[in-house]
């Protein structure tokens, strides 16, 4: 009668002993598990991701030339020569003479967006700075005019126009 009750006492102490061996390796596999879950939603979100991003350039290939002329606008760089240039042409085609030209990049200016000053001296007729102005409003360069200030005539109609305008760029 005692041979059953060892029986099933040691089958008992088998699986206490064998729980606690193998506990220690459940744990892992269930750690493992979780890892493994983590980085297939990781994937997954990943791919999301991308897919997204594949839309979202199909919609921007829709708009490519509204971004070409937001880079016209905004140029990368502050190139001087091509601004003067710019100011130049539109002084000309608006009957203004350019005397003189200057230019500043103040200290407060963003870290993003790129702020130039540039001052400008110019003769010509009223009617020459209204078109001028009317040109720097719809110039492809964004260009914000901040002061005009101009003095009486010395000959004839040709007034002295001294503008400060602001041009950006990234």
């Amino acid at each position: 009668m005692k041979s059953p009750f060892v029986l099933v006492g040691i089958i008992i102490i088998a699986l206490i002993i064998g729980m606690f061996w193998s506990l220690p390796s459940y744990r892992a596999f269930l750690a493992l598990r979780e890892q493994q879950n983590q980085k297939t939603e990781e994937v997954q979100t990943r791919t999301n991701y991308f897919k997204e991003l594949g839309v979202l350039e199909g919609k921007l290939q829709k708009f490519q030339t509204q971004l070409a002329s937001i880079d016209w606008a905004l140029p990368n760089d502050s190139s001087l020569p091509s601004l003067y240039g710019e100011i130049q042409s539109m002084a000309a085609h608006s009957g203004l003479i350019l005397k003189s030209i200057s230019s500043s990049v103040p200290a407060s200016s963003q870290d993003q967006l790129k702020t130039i000053e540039v001052n400008l001296d110019m003769s010509g007729s009223y009617i020459g700075l209204k078109e001028f102005l009317l040109r720097s409003q719809n110039a492809p360069r964004v260009l914000k005019i901040q002061s005009v200030a101009f003095s009486s005539p010395k000959a004839a109609d040709k007034f002295n126009f001294q503008l400060r305008l602001l041009a950006f760029s990234y």
